[in-house]
């Protein structure tokens, strides 16, 4: 085969169509206004100098990683709030498409800053999230239904990208999926017990997945389809041969299966995220079926086909780019092999500075979530004493109770609060648990009358687990896996900026 064809094929593989360059952009930045929203109602919680999480043990956890934060160095809930409000319109000129590279490049900076201030708070979806707004930002996510293409006059031919910036982000999410399905090769999901395993868990199940532990079979089948699936997608996305039909395969299986495991376990953004990266596989004989292009172009413009042969891919200058991007996304693949514990002899020869690198640029990642069921079941209780006197569980201004409460992880206020507290049971950060105590009574405090205010909350970590001395026994015990008390230190007085 000639270099001509071989590389046209290349092209054909790796063309985004700009109807989904279109749909993707409104969709993440969607996806990012919703994330700032939710974080908004946590401001003093995880951004200012009174956090849960204290800018001291942030820095210490981010030094010699190359990763930073422009979030640490706003101390009071002014200065976060309007790092916010930046982030806020960078993501809604990126919606609108106004200066659409500008606000992607600037969400992505903004969102990398706010992810790295509480790094504890985030899964693979905030990971994927963060990486599709670095890719995006080399792609003309504003050549269609935006401003930009508005202003631009009807002589001038709509943004192309290059193949190579388009391979990048479609091999970023099909790796994302290949490596998430060799995390899984383990004994938990080839014995088909996994998903049994997460929906029998409390803290991970929601009501639906609960109901289907009553169907085991159902559940292996599942499990099986899963990593089967995770595994396949990397092959149907990007086949060489009829590739558009086997990209609508692909899809077929794919967001079905997003739906479900949304529908089951408590994930976060992640379902929404890759449902949303998704839409950049959608072929153009498929956007041709549904919203032909003649609808949304003269006769004289451009086909909505991009990648190939255009001006971003010639002369010196853009070579020397392509060639950096393509190095970048090189450099992905090295550090997703290198995180595999079957590969730990990469992991071994890299140089720091390479990891250093993933840090700096924001290109870190790792796909092992659900790679192994929990152990056991948590929940917890931050057991505070009134005035008056009386008790009170800061959580939920209640009686404090130990028993298990149905849906643990539902007491807590959001997506955010239930990834801190499930890794706040880890022995590497047991230092924030006395600050997570120490928050909790001083936002309490913050809000009720002076008989009710509390001198210390003690947070209480309780778990469950089958009897040892009889594993055929089905009931759990519970019992307290730690506790760690936090007086109510004052507000510490900072400067508004």
């Amino acid at each position: 085969m000639s270099a001509a064809p071989a590389h046209g094929r290349l092209r054909s593989i790796f063309a985004i169509d700009d109807r989904s360059l279109a749909v993707f952009r409104v969709l993440v930045a969607t996806l990012v206004l919703a994330d700032l929203a939710i974080r908004s109602f946590d401001l003093d919680a995880f951004y200012t100098a009174d956090a849960a999480l204290p800018a001291e043990y942030v820095n210490r956890l981010l030094t010699g990683t190359g990763r930073w934060s422009l979030h640490l160095l706003a101390g009071s809930p002014q200065a976060a709030g309007v790092l916010f409000l930046l982030s806020g319109l960078a993501a809604a000129a990126m919606l609108v498409g106004y200066e659409t590279r500008i606000a992607t490049a600037g969400s992505w900076i903004l969102l990398t800053s706010l992810q790295n201030r509480s790094p504890l708070l985030g899964n693979d979806g905030d990971d994927l999230l963060r990486l599709l707004l670095l890719w995006g930002s080399l792609l003309p996510l504003g050549a269609r239904a935006s401003m930009d293409d508005a202003d631009r006059p009807s002589s001038v031919p709509r943004a192309r990208g290059s193949t190579v910036a388009c391979a990048a982000i479609l091999l970023q999410i099909c790796w994302m999926y290949g490596f998430s399905g060799i995390w899984k090769l383990n004994a938990e999901w080839l014995s088909g017990h996994a998903l049994q395993e997460f929906f029998s868990a409390s803290w991970f199940a929601q009501p639906s997945g609960r109901a289907l532990v009553r169907f085991p079979t159902l559940t292996k089948s599942f499990t099986f389809a899963t990593v089967a699936i995770q595994l396949a997608a990397p092959f149907l996305l990007l086949s060489p041969w009829r590739t558009d039909r086997t990209r609508l395969v692909g899809l077929g299986l794919l967001v079905p299966l997003h739906i479900l495991l949304d529908r089951t376990l408590r994930l976060g953004w992640f379902s929404y995220v890759c449902l949303v990266a998704l839409t950049l596989f959608i072929p153009t004989s498929a956007w041709d079926r549904l919203v032909p292009a003649r609808r949304l172009s003269t006769a004289t413009e451009i086909p909505p086909r991009i990648g190939g042969d255009d001006v971003v891919e010639r002369g010196l200058l853009h070579r020397a780019w392509a060639i950096a991007v393509g190095a970048l996304a090189l450099f992905v693949l090295v550090w997703n092999l290198a995180t595999l514990p079957s590969f730990g002899g990469i992991a071994r020869i890299l140089p720091s500075g390479f990891w250093w690198l993933g840090g700096a640029t924001a290109l870190a990642q790792k796909w092992s979530m659900l790679e192994h069921p929990p152990r056991g079941d948590l929940w917890y209780v931050a057991f505070g004493t009134t005035q008056i006197p009386s008790a009170v569980d800061v959580l939920t201004g209640g009686i404090p109770d130990p028993q298990k409460p149905e849906w643990p992880s539902a007491r807590l206020p959001n997506q955010n609060w239930r990834h801190l507290f499930w890794r706040l049971n880890a022995e590497e950060f047991k230092d924030l648990r006395e600050t997570t105590a120490s928050f909790l009574c001083r936002r309490w405090n913050s809000s009720h009358r002076t008989e009710l205010q509390l001198e210390e909350v003690r947070l209480i970590s309780y778990g469950d687990r089958r009897n040892p001395k009889d594993p055929s026994d089905p009931v759990s015990y519970p019992y307290v896996r730690w506790t760690a008390g936090g007086p109510c230190r004052p507000r510490t007085e900072i400067p508004p900026f």
